[in-house]
């Protein structure tokens, strides 16, 4: 799935298990942040922990409208009658990828889900060993890893030496928002919910015939030699058009002198 500024490509096979991102493509740099051994997504369901790794392809679908475009896909998970759904979404020119994760319960059983990572992701700005963590709606700034907490509806990854940026955004409610930069496997990203053995963490029991919905996610990525512009420009016009909220209380300044709303 893509657009003017960014490229999100995926492999699978119908013949094997396995789904998951292969490049994510910054289009003004042409640079891929995206390395091997991504899992794509994470939850455990009941015992079972199922990422893209051991579900198989079924079908996927393009749909577009107006100037959004949404790539629906279809994956069968190794517990009978359970699938995963996940929708990509892209937005006109803005070099961003919105996600979201279903699980569909065709089963005659309940199932529990915990441990929800909607992306996971083996991710780097450039050079992992070159990046900051921007956070708290840009008014900190600290070193990998992080963890972030109900402040980080938004968090940024920024390489000062190539110029480039990358911003997670985590569209969970209040304390289950779960962003993780390089806090468990050097180069791993994790966005979604509190895990079972975190604080305020997250569970969910999905009765046969239900449908899950995650909320969303979304990876944005820019080019500037300021790493506050990343906050600006495209990234607001994602803000007030798709998501209808304002992270900052004056528009135009900059994220280190405005509060959060």
């Amino acid at each position: 799935i893509e657009n003017n500024g960014v490229a999100r490509k995926f492999v699978f096979s119908k013949d094997s298990a396995g789904f998951y991102t292969k490049t994510f493509i910054n289009k003004a740099t042409h640079q891929n942040f995206v390395n091997p051994g991504t899992d794509e997504f994470s939850i455990r369901i009941d015992t079972s922990v199922i990422t893209g790794l051991n579900c198989r392809y079924i079908r996927h679908s393009l749909i577009d409208s107006g100037d959004t475009r949404i790539l629906s896909v279809f994956l069968r998970t190794p517990l009978q009658d359970v699938t995963i759904q996940l929708l990509y979404m892209t937005y006109a020119d803005i070099p961003l990828v919105r996600k979201q994760l279903k699980v569909i319960n065709k089963s005659g059983n309940d199932l529990a889900l915990t441990d929800l990572d909607v992306e996971n992701l083996r991710f780097q700005v450039v050079d992992k060993f070159q990046n900051e963590v921007h956070f708290n709606y840009g008014s900190n700034i600290t070193r990998i890893p992080y963890q972030g907490d109900y402040n980080d509806a938004a968090i940024m990854l920024y390489n000062d030496d190539a110029d480039q940026g990358a911003i997670f955004g985590n569209e969970a409610p209040g304390v289950l928002k779960n962003t993780g930069i390089y806090t468990n496997i050097h180069g791993c990203l994790q966005m979604g919910m509190r895990h079972i053995d975190e604080t305020f963490p997250f569970k969910a029991r999905l009765r046969a015939g239900e449908t899950f919905s995650s909320p969303g996610t979304f990876i944005y990525v820019f080019r500037s030699p300021d790493w506050q512009e990343g906050f600006e420009g495209a990234y607001k016009d994602f803000l007030r058009k798709y998501l209808g909220v304002s992270l900052y209380a004056q528009a135009g300044h900059r994220p280190e002198r405005t509060r959060p709303l």
